[in-house]
């Protein structure tokens, strides 16, 4: 006999922390900070006869470069991230490398300083073996993790 209780899953995103503030790779007019969240897929199954409760969790690190002010320090950018409750880093997920293309990476392509295939292979979703993964239709899928202040959510665009 089953209780009443239901299976509960949840996301938890850890506080955003600052890995470093270095000089931005393309801009002279700004610093780049790299960001790290933690995020927790946690999935809990109720008591039943013959087992106890069960949780399980599924962590996953996601990061991002965000463009700072030139003469921002940790701290300074520490103290603004504190400001901002429901900031985030959400993710993109796509068969369609456009989709996760910024306006910067747009504007190198364009003018030639960079090529497609180069971001392509750095968005391309990996198997923990290193192996790319495709969807149903066996397209590459790309991933791409953006900060958002407002909590933006994840968005898939898959099956296109």
């Amino acid at each position: 006999m089953y209780k009443e209780d239901k299976v509960v899953k949840s996301i938890i995103f850890s506080q955003i922390k600052i890995d470093h503030i270095k000089d931005h790779k393309f801009k002279d007019n700004c610093l780049s900070a790299q960001l790290r969240q933690i995020v927790t897929r946690r999935t809990v199954y109720p008591a039943r006869i013959n087992y106890s409760r069960r949780e399980f969790n599924n962590l996953s690190t996601r990061v991002c470069w965000v463009d700072v002010p030139l003469d921002t320090d940790y701290k300074e950018l520490e103290s603004r991230l504190s400001k901002l409750p429901n900031a985030k880093i959400y993710q993109i997920v796509t068969t369609d490398i456009e989709d996760i293309l910024t306006t910067g990476q747009r504007y190198f392509i364009d003018s030639g300083e960079l090529l497609l295939e180069d971001i392509e292979e750095k968005k391309l979703l990996k198997d923990r073996l290193g192996n790319a993964k495709f969807d149903y239709k066996n397209k590459q899928i790309y991933r791409a993790c953006f900060f958002s202040s407002e909590g933006e959510q994840d968005i898939y665009n898959l099956n296109k």
